[in-house]
Formats: C-alpha cells, structure tokens, sequence
C-alpha cells in the first residue's frame, strides 16, 4: 500500500477509486458482451448466406408462335 498524507482525503481517493474499477469492470463486461453478440450475428449471418441456396440460369428453350391477324 502507498503511504497516505491525511487519513480523510485518503478515505475519500480509495472509495473514489473503488467506485470508478466497479464503473470500468461494469462498462468492460457490457463492451464484450455486445462484442460478442455481434460477432455471433457476424458468424450467423455468413453461415446462414453461405447455405442459401444459390440461383442458377437456366437455359429457356424459345418457342416460335403463329402472329394472329384480326
């Protein structure tokens, strides 16, 4: 421990210090959470993309039709 000058000023820099680590390991736990939500999204949605089935031409083959005259 670090030597501190006045037992009031020291009380009040710990309990300070003590309250922003919880305010940063709070802010850290909810950043990798949501990093990790999105990176899941992230892997889902290539997953799901890659699996999709892909559209393919296909060949039509025409068919001559008789012009009607009226």
């Amino acid at each position: 421990m670090r030597p501190v000058q006045s037992p009031r000023i020291g009380a009040k820099a710990a309990a300070m210090a003590d309250v922003l680590n919880l305010v940063l390991l709070i802010s850290a736990s909810v950043g990798s959470l949501a990093f990790g939500i999105l990176a899941a999204y992230g892997t889902l949605r290539v997953a799901f993309a890659l699996m999709r089935p892909q559209a393919r031409p296909v060949q039509v083959k025409g068919q001559q039709e008789v012009a009607r005259v009226l």
